[in-house]
């Protein structure tokens, strides 16, 4: 070895090749058209997070509404259902922050 070389030494590439099999199975997944239950992507640590709300379940059943989809309830008493119950101001803002999260997860993001 002359002078000017030096040795070097790299340690956890594991920890990242297993992140990158994580990142390309989750993208796999996701690739095309999809369709995600909203319990998936409104977890209950999302609701517990954003709601006064332990789970997904004790959160819609206290709207009182007697559907299970929640594009069955008209606009105006989903937002104001959302309004009073969550941080969120619309039911589009509440999916896209709880999608944001869902898809940090599924491509490993979120540890």
């Amino acid at each position: 070895m002359s002078n000017n070389d030096f040795d070097l030494s790299i340690n956890g590439l594991d920890e990242v090749q297993g992140f990158l099999d994580k990142a390309e199975k989750g993208v796999k997944e996701l690739d095309g058209k999809n369709e995600v239950e909203l319990g998936a992507v409104l977890t209950d640590n999302f609701i517990s997070t954003h709601t006064k709300f332990n789970d997904f379940d004790s959160w819609w059943k206290s709207s009182g509404f007697d559907v299970s989809d929640p594009h069955e309830v008209p606009d105006a008493d989903l937002a104001s259902f959302i309004k009073e119950t969550s941080d969120f101001n619309s039911y589009d803002a509440m999916v896209e922050d709880a999608l944001g999260g869902y898809l940090a997860n599924k491509l490993g993001f979120d540890n």
